[in-house]
C-alpha cells in the first residue's frame, strides 16, 4: 500500500510541473462554453435562447389566412422569441445564404383560397443547413401551426363553407344565417372549452420552476467532460510508453508488483482529473452562476466521473499494443463518446436512429448527472449516477484484466 501511495503522489506531483498545460486544460472548455453560451443569448437577463430569426415570404396577396399567420408571427408578444423579416423570396434566400436567418417560411400563391375551398396546399420551410437547433425549433413550430389549422378547419367546416360561398358570390351574409352561424360557433366553443381547461397532459417548465439554473450548464458540463477525457488519455498514455521502453521492467525488478504499479497510475489519474473538475466546478459557479443544492452529491458525482473517465482511458491503453495505436484508439473513443454523449451535439438533435446509441457513451451519463444535479432533478440524478457507477465497476474489471495481462508480458 505504501508503494502505491508513494508512486501515486509522485506521479500526481509530476503532472503539476507543466502549469501552462494545466491552464489550457481548464480554460479551453471554459472559453468554448462561454462562446456557445453567448451565441445562444446567455448574456441576456434570463439566460434564455436568443430569438429565432425567420424570413417570411407571403406570395398570397390579400389572403386573409396568410395575413393572419404572418401577423401572428410578427406581433409584440412573439418578438421576444421570434424575430420575423417579411421580405421577398429573393431577399430571403440572400439572408439565409449570409446566415442572417435560421429559416424561410413561404406562403404560396392562393394559399387562403385553397384552404377555404378545402384543397391541399403547402407551406414551404427552408432550413439553414449550417444550424441545428433553431431550424429544428422552426420546424416543430410550423408543425404545430399546420396541425392547429387542420383541426380548426375540421371543427368549423360548416361555418367556413358559408363564408366561402358568400365570398364567391360577392354577397353579404343575411342576419338569419349570421345568427345561426354565430350560435353554432358558440355551441362548439362551449363543448370544446372543457377539453382545453381540463388538462390531462401538462408541460412542466423547469426554467420557471428553478430560476437559478443557467443555460450554460448544458454547454459547460458536456464540454468539460469532453476535455477531461482527453486529459485522462494523455496521462495514462505514459503506461504504454513505459511499457514499450521497458522502463516498467526495471521497476518490477526493484520489487514493485504489477498491480501496485497499475493502481498507482490509476489513482494518480483519478485524483488529478478530480482536481481539475473541482476547479471547473468553481469556475462554473463564479462565471456562469451554476448552482447545486448538495455539495455532497456534487462531490460524489465528480468522484464517479473522474473514476469513469480514468477507467475508460485505462481500457483504451489495455487494448493498445503501442503508443501510436493508443493515440488513435483514444481519438476514436473520445469523439465517438462525445458525439453520442451530447458534448458536441445535443442528443435531442441527433437522428432518431442514432439517438438510442447515446446509452453506450459514458460521457452521456456524466453530463446528464451534472445537468440533473444543477436543475435539482434528483430522481434523474440518482438514476444516471447509478448507471455510471455500474459502468465504472465493469470497466474496472475489464481494464484490470487487460492491463495486468500486458504487464505480465513485459516481465516475461
Amino acid at each position: 500500500m505504501r508503494k502505491i501511495v508513494r508512486l501515486a503522489i509522485s506521479d500526481y506531483k509530476r503532472r503539476w510541473n507543466k502549469p501552462v498545460l494545466i491552464l489550457l486544460y481548464i480554460f479551453t472548455p471554459v472559453v468554448l462554453s462561454l462562446i456557445m453560451w453567448l451565441a445562444f443569448g446567455g448574456a441576456g437577463k434570463n439566460h434564455d435562447f436568443a430569438p429565432l430569426r425567420i424570413a417570411v415570404v407571403n406570395k398570397d396577396k390579400d389572403g386573409l389566412l396568410s395575413e393572419f399567420m404572418v401577423n401572428a408571427l410578427n406581433n409584440e408578444k412573439t418578438k421576444k422569441h421570434i424575430k420575423t423579416f417579411i421580405v421577398t423570396e429573393e431577399k430571403a434566400r440572400e439572408m439565409i445564404n449570409h446566415r442572417k436567418v435560421s429559416g424561410i417560411i413561404i406562403f404560396p400563391e392562393g394559399f387562403s383560397k385553397d384552404i377555404l375551398n378545402e384543397k391541399k396546399t403547402e407551406i414551404t420551410l427552408i432550413k439553414n443547413p449550417t444550424e441545428t437547433i433553431y431550424p429544428l425549433i422552426a420546424e416543430t413550430g410550423l408543425d404545430l401551426v399546420k396541425d392547429g389549422t387542420n383541426y380548426f378547419l375540421a371543427i368549423f367546416h360548416d361555418e367556413i363553407g358559408v363564408i366561402r360561398q358568400a365570398v364567391e358570390k360577392d354577397e353579404k351574409i343575411n342576419s338569419v344565417t349570421l345568427t345561426s352561424m354565430y350560435n353554432n360557433i358558440g355551441d362548439k366553443i362551449t363543448r370544446l372549452t372543457p377539453l382545453f381547461t381540463d388538462k390531462k397532459i401538462v408541460v412542466e417548465d423547469i426554467k420557471k420552476k428553478k430560476k437559478g439554473t443557467s443555460l450554460a450548464i448544458y454547454f459547460f458540463a458536456g464540454m468539460s467532460f469532453f476535455f477531461m477525457f482527453f486529459i485522462s488519455n494523455a496521462i495514462l498514455l505514459d503506461m504504454v510508453k513505459e511499457r514499450n521502453k521497458f522502463i516498467i521492467k526495471r521497476l518490477f525488478l526493484s520489487e514493485l508488483k504489477k498491480k501496485e504499479y497499475y493502481f498507482a497510475r490509476l489513482v494518480s489519474t483519478v485524483v488529478f482529473i478530480f482536481t481539475i473538475e473541482l476547479v471547473l466546478a468553481v469556475t462554473g459557479r463564479l462565471l456562469f452562476g451554476i448552482k447545486v443544492d448538495s455539495l455532497f452529491w456534487l462531490f460524489a458525482a465528480l468522484v464517479i466521473s473522474a473514476l469513469l473517465l480514468s477507467l475508460c482511458s485505462a481500457f483504451i491503453m489495455g487494448i493498445s499494443r503501442n503508443e501510436k495505436q493508443a493515440h488513435n484508439y483514444g481519438m476514436i473513443f473520445v469523439f465517438l463518446f462525445a458525439i453520442l454523449g451530447g458534448s458536441l451535439i445535443p442528443v435531442s438533435a441527433l437522428p432518431a436512429a442514432v439517438r438510442g446509441l447515446s446509452v453506450i457513451s459514458p460521457l452521456y451519463y456524466m453530463t446528464e448527472s451534472m445537468i440533473s444535479l444543477s436543475t435539482h432533478d434528483m430522481d434523474r440524478f440518482f438514476q444516471v449516477l447509478k448507471i455510471a457507477t455500474i459502468i465504472a465497476a465493469g470497466l474496472f474489471v475489464i481494464s484490470w484484466f487487460l492491463n495486468i495481462k500486458k504487464l505480465k508480458k513485459i516481465v516475461r
